[in-house]
C-alpha cells in the first residue's frame, strides 16, 4: 500500500508548516486528578511563618469529584481551579478553627488524569496526560495506527507516524532543559540572568521557554534575597540591642559606684551616731538593685550577641543550602539531557531508517487519497459530554477520550504507478 506512506508525509508536512494555537482555559480540576497541598500561616507576634506540615501532602480527587484534607474535611474540587480550591481549603481552616486571620494555602496539580486513545491504533487504553498533548502525540503514545496481521506494509508507515510523534514530544523537552542548565549554571556563577544557549538560537519556540525560565530565575532570586536581607535585619537589630545593653550596663556601674560611696558615708555618720540603721539598710538594698539591674543587662547582652552569631550562621547556611540545592538540580538536569539526548536520536534515526533508507517499500503504497483518517474528541465539560471531529493537532486536555478511526483500501485494489519523488 503505497499510498499509505505517501500520506503518512502529508501529515509530517502539515507538521512543520504548524497552526495556531488558541491560549487555553484556565485549568479545572477534574476526578483522577492528584493535587499537592500546602498551608501556611503568619504569626505577625513572633516575625515568622509556620507551616502546617501535618496537612501538607498529595490528594487523589476522588470519583465523586471531592478531595479530603485533614482539619478542613470533605470539599468540592471537580470543576473548581487550584486558587479556588486553595481558598477554599483556607476558607474552611478558618472557620472550623476559628482562626482570626485566614492561613495560606496552596494547591498544584502534581498528576493529571489520564486520557483515553480508543480506535484504530495499536495499544488502546488510558495515557498518563502531559502538558502540550495533541491528538498526534496521543496516538504516538497508542503506538500509532493499527496494523492488521495481514497487512505487512503498513508498518513503515506506523513507524513513520510513532518516530514522528517521539520526535516532537522529545524536542521541546531537551529545548527546555538545555535553558534550564544554563540558568542553573548562571545561578551557580552569581550571575544576575542568562544567555539562550547558541544551539537554540533561531528556534521558533525557545523564546517562550527561554522568558519561562528567566522568570523562574528572578522569582529564586527574590527568594534568596528576602531571606538574606531578612537574617542581616536580625544581625543589626540583635547587634544594636547589643550596643544598648553595654550602655545600660555601663550607667548601672557608675549609679553602682555613686551608691557605695553613700553608703560609706551613711556607714560613717552610723559610727559617730549621727544616722539611724535603716539608712544603711535602705542604701544596702539600693546598692543591690543596681547590682541586679547589671547582671540582667550583661545577661541580655550576651543573648543579643548570640542571636548575632545565629544570624551570621543562618546566613552562611541559607547560602550553601541554595548552593547545594542548585548544584544538584544542575547533576540531575545533565543526566537528563543525555538521557533525552539519546531517545531523540534513536527516534531520529528511525524516522530516517522509515523514510529515506527504505523509500522503495514506502513507494508500494497505495494513494493516500483513497485513506481517509477522522479524529475525535469526546470531552465532558460542566456535566455534558461533547463530541468534536478535530485535526491531527488539536490540543488534548486531562480526561479527554481520543478517538482515532482510519478506514483502509478494500484489498486487492491495485497500487497507482509512482510517477515522482517521494516527499
Amino acid at each position: 500500500m503505497a499510498s499509505f506512506g505517501k500520506h503518512c508525509l502529508a501529515l509530517l508536512a502539515f507538521l512543520v508548516v504548524g497552526t495556531t494555537v488558541a491560549r487555553a482555559e484556565e485549568y479545572r480540576i477534574g476526578a483522577q486528578d492528584k493535587i499537592q497541598v500546602r498551608v501556611v500561616e503568619w504569626r505577625g507576634s513572633q516575625g515568622t511563618f509556620q507551616d502546617w506540615s501535618p496537612l501538607a501532602g498529595e490528594y487523589t480527587v476522588s470519583a465523586q469529584g471531592t478531595v479530603a484534607v485533614p482539619l478542613a474535611g470533605v470539599l468540592q474540587a471537580e470543576g473548581t481551579t487550584t486558587s479556588d480550591l486553595a481558598e477554599a481549603i483556607a476558607s474552611r481552616l478558618q472557620e472550623r478553627l476559628g482562626l482570626t486571620n485566614k492561613p495560606d494555602a496552596s494547591v498544584e496539580i502534581t498528576e493529571y488524569r489520564p486520557v483515553f486513545v480508543l480506535g484504530s491504533v495499536e495499544k488502546p487504553g488510558p495515557y498518563p496526560y502531559q502538558p502540550g498533548l495533541t491528538v498526534l502525540k496521543a496516538l504516538g503514545l497508542a503506538g500509532g495506527f493499527y496494523r492488521p496481521q495481514d497487512a505487512a506494509s503498513l508498518r513503515l508507515g506506523r513507524d513513520v507516524i510513532s518516530a514522528d510523534g517521539d520526535v516532537q514530544v522529545l524536542k521541546p523537552q531537551l529545548k527546555r532543559m538545555l535553558i534550564r542548565r544554563a540558568r542553573l549554571k548562571a545561578e551557580l556563577a552569581g550571575a544576575a540572568t542568562f544567555e539562550l544557549p547558541p544551539e537554540l538560537k533561531g528556534e521558533p519556540d525557545a523564546a517562550a521557554l527561554f522568558a519561562d525560565e528567566k522568570e523562574v530565575m528572578a522569582q529564586r532570586a527574590a527568594s534568596q534575597k528576602s531571606r538574606l536581607a531578612a537574617l542581616a535585619d536580625m544581625k543589626v537589630l540583635f547587634g544594636n540591642e547589643a550596643v544598648t545593653l553595654d550602655q545600660v550596663s555601663a550607667i548601672t556601674d557608675r549609679q553602682i559606684e555613686i551608691s557605695k560611696n553613700e553608703l560609706k558615708g551613711v556607714n560613717s555618720l552610723i559610727d559617730k551616731g549621727l544616722a539611724v540603721a535603716s539608712r544603711q539598710t535602705s542604701v544596702q538594698r539600693s546598692v543591690a538593685d543596681l547590682e541586679s539591674k547589671k547582671l540582667e543587662a550583661q545577661t541580655n547582652a550576651v543573648r543579643a550577641r548570640q542571636q548575632v552569631n545565629k544570624a551570621e550562621h543562618d546566613t552562611v547556611d541559607a547560602i550553601q543550602d541554595f548552593t547545594a540545592k542548585t548544584t544538584g538540580e544542575l547533576l540531575d538536569i545533565e543526566d537528563a539531557i543525555k538521557q533525552t539526548s539519546a531517545k531523540l536520536d534513536q527516534a531520529r534515526s528511525l524516522l530516517e531508517e522509515a523514510t529515506v533508507t527504505a523509500p522503495a517499500l514506502i513507494r508500494q503504497r497505495q494513494d493516500p487519497a483513497q485513506i481517509k483518517v477522522t479524529y475525535a474528541i469526546v470531552r465532558k465539560s460542566q456535566e455534558q459530554t461533547s463530541e468534536i471531529t478535530v485535526d491531527e493537532n488539536a490540543e488534548v486536555r486531562p480526561g479527554d477520550v481520543v478517538r482515532i478511526d482510519m478506514r483502509l483500501p478494500q484489498p486487492g485494489l491495485p497500487s497507482p504507478p509512482v510517477t515522482g519523488a517521494l516527499n
